[in-house]
């Protein structure tokens, strides 16, 4: 596809074909191929592991990842052109908004989509989102703890140290949620 795309730029009117372009397209489309023999060795060898569940998990834990990337980014450059408060203050807001928004998100997702979780009463639906809340509150401290450690501390970037601790977040939240938020064996004992 890379290579047809640079050749189809040739059509375009004092665009010439870049070799570099063409190469670019070509290494994205390896790396994915590579991605995807991945996924079926893995799939292959350990299927308790790579099952609907845990897929769906990863890829709405990548989605909610760049939820909550895009929405400190976003956050953080506003109140940096304010400027008018510290900046571990800057990033603690920004961290904050950028959790809040991410864990909505990841509520509704985790449980229509990959926990398929289903409550016959709103006591049952309210006790499961107190529980998602307050294993989020924990990963938020963690999240919030990292982020200024490597931003203001360790000084390294911002996007490079919220991919770090997106990370870190989405395993600890997964076990969060497969084992005491949307149990299934749980909540027959608490029924």
């Amino acid at each position: 596809y890379g290579g047809i795309d640079e050749l189809h730029q040739i059509l375009i009117p004092g665009r010439l074909a870049r070799i570099g372009d063409w190469a670019v397209g070509f290494g994205a489309s390896l790396f994915l191929l590579a991605c995807i023999w991945l996924f079926q060795m893995a799939l292959l060898k350990f299927p308790k592991f790579v099952n609907r569940e845990t897929v769906s998990y990863v890829v709405f834990g990548v989605l909610t990842t760049l939820v909550n990337i895009v929405t400190y980014l976003l956050c953080k450059t506003a109140l940096d052109a304010a400027g008018s408060i510290s900046e571990v203050a800057r990033t603690l807001v920004s961290t904050s908004v950028a959790w809040l928004i991410a864990v909505l998100f990841a509520y509704v997702v985790n449980k229509l989509f990959v926990f398929q979780s289903k409550t016959d009463c709103a006591r049952a639906a309210l006790r499961e989102f107190a529980l998602f809340i307050a294993a989020r509150l924990f990963s938020y401290a963690v999240d919030a703890l990292g982020m200024v450690l490597m931003v203001n501390i360790a000084h390294l970037g911002d996007a490079f140290s919220k991919i770090i601790m997106n990370i870190v977040v989405m395993v600890m939240n997964y076990f969060f949620s497969k084992w005491f938020i949307f149990n299934k064996d749980r909540k027959k004992e608490t029924a």
